[in-house]
């Protein structure tokens, strides 16, 4: 029987993610190497973390990925207001940059230092565009990263989420930030916590979205 693993100092509920990985065979670090994750930033909808804690990683079908927490705050020894959990993935076939964000979360409010932002570019389907917010260089590079299989994935994320994703708005369907690139993408659902039942459900829901990325038609 696999014993539970000797985990690092790290932030409440370090010990139960580190079950949750060595129960399913896949490599776990409680204080990862953060230059990988480094490598991804500026993030087009998100902010940038201070520091990366509790990283998940495996090879996938499709393509490769990993599960981290974002800790926000710079005092390694303050709890963030609230915490987080990020999903990427990385896979060859992925073709586009272009980022969609519904409703606002925790990671939302980033600033842009190192350039100007990738500017809104809505698709043209007004369902979609009622509900979220696309950003990419031009409409054409949007509508090929979000094709309507992968707006279909997203369906149930997108649709009751306030239009333009509007800060204070009501909100039924938590926020989703997913950003897309050539050979990668970044998820954020705010709705998940950063314990055992939440890397388990983005465990789930990044192969899915990946898997529906590649679907171009």
């Amino acid at each position: 029987m696999r014993g539970t693993p000797t985990v690092a100092p790290g932030p409440p509920g370090s010990e139960a993610v580190a079950r949750w990985a060595a129960g399913r065979g896949i490599g776990y670090a409680v204080r990862p190497d953060e230059a990988w994750f480094r490598a991804w930033e500026p993030f087009d909808t998100l902010i940038s973390a201070s520091r990366y804690y509790n990283a998940c990683s495996w090879a996938a079908s499709p393509g490769a990925v990993s599960l981290v927490e974002p800790w926000t705050e710079e005092d390694e020894g303050t709890e963030p207001i609230g915490r987080a959990l990020l999903g990427f993935a990385q896979h060859p076939g992925l073709r586009h940059r272009a980022a969609a964000r519904c409703g606002e979360g925790l990671l939302t409010r980033v600033s842009y230092l190192e350039g100007p932002p990738l500017p809104r570019a809505p698709l043209g389907d007004a369902r979609w565009d009622a509900a979220a917010v696309t950003f990419a260089h031009t409409p054409d590079e949007a509508r090929a990263a979000f094709h309507p299989r992968l707006r279909a994935a997203l369906a149930p994320f997108v649709r009751a989420a306030p239009a333009g994703g509007a800060v204070g708005a009501p909100q039924v369907e938590p926020a989703l930030h997913l950003e897309l690139r050539p050979g990668g993408l970044v998820l954020y659902c705010s709705h998940l916590a950063p314990s055992a039942e939440g890397y388990a459900e983005l465990a789930r829901l990044v192969p899915e979205l990946v898997v529906a990325a590649l679907a171009y038609g």
